[in-house]
């Protein structure tokens, strides 16, 4: 994978040349993750990946319409020269960042509509796996919350 220069001033990333920093970075998320997961916090990771054309059709918007003007920079002309080294990059994050414990899930992201119902179909059943509950009162708060009741059932006569 090529870093250009650019992108690692604005990034301010340090130059990866001739270093192991990308294996380093990878197993340090990996190692973090996993820290996470052992300690009861639960991972999701979504990609919404789009397609080289949908991303010029989207650019092209920005660009006709000038309430969406602000989310165009020139710069996302020059980056898309770099189009293959990206999916270069993202190919070894994504395989170098997946694992057992906190996998990724790299959604389609042409038709906004189909990546926004595949993403909340992932989130829903994290979510059912979790099985969220409220947590029970503890007995002195019970016992609180029953006089509390009283008190204020009292004050409006029931």
């Amino acid at each position: 994978m090529r870093v250009h220069e650019e992108l690692l001033a604005a990034e301010r990333m340090p130059d990866p040349a001739g270093r192991d920093v990308w294996e380093r970075r990878y197993r340090e998320i990996n190692d973090w993750e996993r820290y996470l997961v052992d300690n009861g916090v639960h991972v999701v990771k979504v990609m919404l990946n789009l397609s080289k054309r949908q991303q010029a059709k989207r650019f092209l918007q920005r660009i006709d319409h000038p309430e969406k003007n602000w989310k165009f920079s020139p710069s996302d002309i020059r980056e898309r020269h770099y189009w293959d080294d990206y999916q270069r990059a993202f190919d070894r994050m994504l395989s170098q960042t997946s694992t057992e414990w906190a996998p990724w899930y790299v959604m389609p992201a042409d038709h906004k509509w189909f990546s926004r119902l595949a993403t909340a179909a992932v989130l829903v059943r994290a979510l059912s796996a979790i099985d969220p509950k409220y947590p029970a009162a503890d007995p002195a708060a019970r016992d609180e919350m029953t006089r509390a009741r009283a008190e204020l059932a009292a004050e409006l006569g029931r």
